[in-house]
């Protein structure tokens, strides 16, 4: 009542008067409904928090019958695995540089366009444009079985680095700029001119 979360105090309270009425406890339906509230006004207290914490990540939620919980255990997994993911990428074109095998890139056209999904997600829309055309330029020199330049290799990385940024500030509670996936893009356009 005192966060002015005014339904979800309804709601408890018709709960907690049913709660003294011994004929409604007998009712199978009745712990689910509990619990059910329960739930809406945790997230409803987390959606006000949401709201008055500048720093934090604002993730839209569209069902108040899910946990707020297992939505921030689901993000914080995307960030993680998409970390890694960016890790093995770039460490596959830094060998492929080295080895100058093609055969080694057969699988990093898919894994950038995971990353590219996961920007999506996050609502990098300018990251994920990158990225796909990014992931476009690997598919099209694998499959003509053309090794990448140090110099393509550099673009694919810069389009990677605004991913990680931005997985760094969102894992940082940091601002996030969109401004740096200018360079991203750039990078992106002297692929398509390649290609």
């Amino acid at each position: 009542k005192v966060l002015n979360l005014n339904e979800a105090n309804q709601d408890l309270e018709r709960q907690a008067e049913s709660l003294s009425r011994p004929e409604l406890l007998k009712d199978e339906n009745f712990a689910q409904q509990l619990m059910n509230v329960i739930l809406s006004a945790m997230n409803s207290i987390g959606v006000l928090e949401r709201h008055h914490t500048s720093s934090r990540l604002q993730l839209r939620v569209n069902n108040m019958n899910i946990s707020l919980d297992r939505l921030d255990e689901a993000h914080e997994a995307l960030l993680t695995e998409t970390k890694l993911l960016i890790d093995l990428i770039t460490q596959t074109l830094t060998q492929h540089l080295q080895s100058q095998n093609i055969a080694e890139l057969e699988h990093t056209s898919a894994q950038i366009r995971e990353v590219a999904g996961a920007m999506l997600f996050l609502n990098a829309e300018s990251g994920q444009k990158a990225l796909k055309v990014s992931a476009d330029f690997v598919k099209t020199q694998v499959e003509a079985g053309q090794n990448l330049t140090a110099e393509q290799v550099n673009h694919i990385l810069d389009t990677l680095a605004s991913a990680d940024m931005l997985i760094d500030n969102l894992k940082n509670k940091q601002p996030v700029l969109h401004s740096m996936f200018k360079v991203a893009l750039d990078s992106s356009e002297k692929l398509k001119t390649v290609a």
